[in-house]
């Protein structure tokens, strides 16, 4: 259990990685921590990392709040983020007082296009809390 976290940032993108991960970290929470799961959105006519459009990004967080009382978790707080996936993590695990960020091994978009490595990569890099990080299947 993530018994010493009081707030946990999960990301998704809706692939069944991120879902992996939203699902690792339902069932692993202490009773009384906050789980607040994010996903970042482009918005029309923009691309952010390839990132979701707004409708995508909102069924990405339907699914995974599905997930997480499926295993039964209570319903978390949700965060739809403008802007790139390591950004939206960064910052709402920033603006949370975030103990721990979880998020797969891939999928939530890319940033190999910004010359600056995976997603997973960029968050332990610049993250100022504790980064789990759930090995998904290819």
């Amino acid at each position: 259990m993530f018994m010493e976290y009081s707030t946990v940032v999960v990301g998704t993108d809706g692939s069944e990685a991120s879902l992996m991960a939203v699902e690792r970290a339902a069932t692993h929470l202490a009773p009384d921590a906050l789980l607040i799961v994010v996903c970042a959105y482009c918005p029309a006519g923009h691309d952010f990392d390839g990132g979701l459009g707004l409708r995508a990004a909102q069924e990405a967080v339907r699914s995974a709040v599905a997930r997480v009382v499926a295993a039964g978790a209570p319903e978390p707080q949700t965060e739809l983020v403008e802007g790139s996936p390591h950004q939206a993590l960064l910052s709402v695990a920033e603006a949370q007082s975030a103990d721990l960020i979880v998020l797969a091994n891939h999928g939530l978009g890319s940033a190999a296009g910004a010359g600056l490595g995976s997603v997973p990569s960029i968050v332990t890099h610049r993250a100022g809390c504790d980064v789990l990080i759930v090995r998904a299947p290819a």
